[in-house]
């Protein structure tokens, strides 16, 4: 078996890089768990300013739901690491 280390984009003293999918044992996961939180926060924010009109609340539950499955992706990709 080949040592994970020795892959392209992976840092041989400290593992994979802190920003790159390369080398990851879950890459959708950690792309899906950082593009859906980033998401999440900014139709949040969109939904903050946008206060005071009907679609507000819309956008506020919406980006609640994508804010948090982000998270639960980024928990998973977590877990993953750890078994």
């Amino acid at each position: 078996m080949s040592d994970p280390r020795s892959a392209p984009g992976v840092d041989s003293r400290n593992g994979p890089r802190p920003w790159g999918i390369e080398g990851r044992r879950v890459p959708a996961l950690y792309l899906l768990g950082w593009v859906g939180s980033v998401m999440g926060l900014a139709v949040l924010l969109v939904s903050f300013m946008a206060s005071g009109s009907g679609a507000a609340r819309w956008l506020f539950l919406a980006g609640l739901v994508v804010l948090g499955l982000g998270l639960i992706f980024s928990q998973r990709f977590l877990g993953s690491r750890s078994s």
